[in-house]
């Protein structure tokens, strides 16, 4: 009994690490642009899950998802919180605070580079 456990167990390891096939660039980042999602300059951004982050170009006026370090071909998750601080004027801003999620799929072009599709639209919702 304990030896079909844990030859299980040892089975269950193998196809979960060879469930997504390596890309032969799996070092470099992914990143999705979301500057239609959001027209407001991004002054702050709080976003971080796991590997999977948020984050601004220097100038603030574009979003990116970047996956890090991706683990390969496959589909992805991510969800987490954006912080928009928009100032009205010189001496008052106004925040919000939104949710972000999605659904994207990572296939390999024939250059080795990866090439990001949407499967579920971007969802975005102010908290």
């Amino acid at each position: 009994m304990n030896y079909l456990h844990r030859r299980r167990g040892i089975v269950r390891q193998k196809s979960k690490t060879m469930s997504r096939p390596k890309l032969k660039m799996c070092k470099r980042d992914v990143e999705i642009e979301l500057a239609s999602v959001f027209k407001k300059k991004i002054a702050e951004l709080t976003f971080q899950r796991g590997q999977k982050f948020l984050k601004t170009d220097p100038d603030g006026d574009s979003l990116f998802i970047l996956l890090k370090n991706f683990e390969g071909v496959g589909e992805y998750s991510f969800e987490g919180h954006v912080k928009l601080v928009t100032s009205i004027d010189e001496c008052y801003t106004k925040s919000s605070r939104w949710q972000v999620s999605g659904r994207i799929r990572v296939v390999e072009n024939e250059d080795h580079s990866p090439r990001v599709t949407f499967i579920e639209p971007l969802s975005c919702r102010e908290k």
